[in-house]
């Protein structure tokens, strides 16, 4: 990865960090503020929408919680599996034979030496392969703030309702 890779991608994860932090900060502040406000939270039940309202906060908050649990968790695998974190198998130079013991085959004592890379796991594949799926972390912020927006809009609706019938 090139400098100019790395510095995009230190920006990238940081407006990464603030939105999923945004979001979740407003899928548990939006109901909470509602609750504890006695109008809206008497509006709102008087609604019908108070439980509709509540699911689309949980649901886009699980969601973002979802995606970066996975994160980590592939991001863990990709740490797992990099190549300059696996100890390397000796050189046959590096080999010592204990003579100490009964005489050895040389043949039985060779080191397979082959520059041959081991295959990845089907975790490693897995792990490598999601990780270049930028689609998926897009299209829970997408649907988050659909979620979001749509529990928002409902809640206005019903308290500009609630305020002008007196409520």
């Amino acid at each position: 990865m090139s400098a100019s890779s790395d510095g995009h991608y230190k920006v990238y994860e940081e407006h990464m960090k603030t939105l999923r932090a945004w979001f979740v900060a407003y899928g548990v502040g939006g109901p909470v503020l509602f609750i504890t406000q006695q109008d809206f939270a008497a509006t709102l039940a008087a609604s019908g929408y108070s439980k509709l309202i509540g699911v689309l906060f949980l649901v886009g908050v699980l969601l973002q919680a979802l995606v970066a649990l996975f994160n980590k968790w592939v991001n863990w695998g990709l740490y797992y599996f990099d190549e300059d974190d696996i100890e390397a198998p000796p050189d046959a130079t590096e080999t010592v034979i204990d003579t100490t013991e009964a005489p050895v085959d040389t043949a039985e004592a060779a080191i397979d030496t082959t520059d041959e890379p081991a295959r990845p796991s089907g975790l490693q594949r897995f792990c490598e392969s999601y990780s270049r799926k930028v689609w998926i972390d897009i299209a829970a912020d997408l649907a988050t703030l659909a979620l979001f927006s749509l529990a928002t809009v409902i809640v206005l609706i019903e308290v500009s309702r609630g305020a002008a019938t007196g409520g």
